[in-house]
């Protein structure tokens, strides 16, 4: 873990306060970045090591901004248009 503390060492100094991240703070990153992706559920499991895509989704996956605005839009243009669904 020597390596993993010189590099939240220089990302400290970088920002000019401590920086935190866990390993596993990463885990939950990378779990989001691939559903922002959409990255089909059984890469992310074997991505992630995982045969249970109900943990994924309820322990690594975090909606963001961006999904969550994309999602209300969805339903929007199927309001809007609704002979186009």
């Amino acid at each position: 873990m020597r390596g993993w503390d010189n590099y939240q060492t220089a990302l400290s100094r970088a920002a000019g306060h401590p920086v935190s991240i866990r390993c596993h703070d990463l885990r939950h990153s990378f779990c989001t970045m691939l559903r922002d992706a959409g990255v089909d559920m059984k890469l992310a499991m074997l991505w992630m090591g995982h045969s249970d895509e109900k943990m994924i989704l309820r322990i690594y996956d975090h909606v963001t901004d961006e999904r969550a605005a994309e999602g209300i839009q969805r339903v929007v243009d199927r309001l809007e248009n609704p002979e186009k669904t």
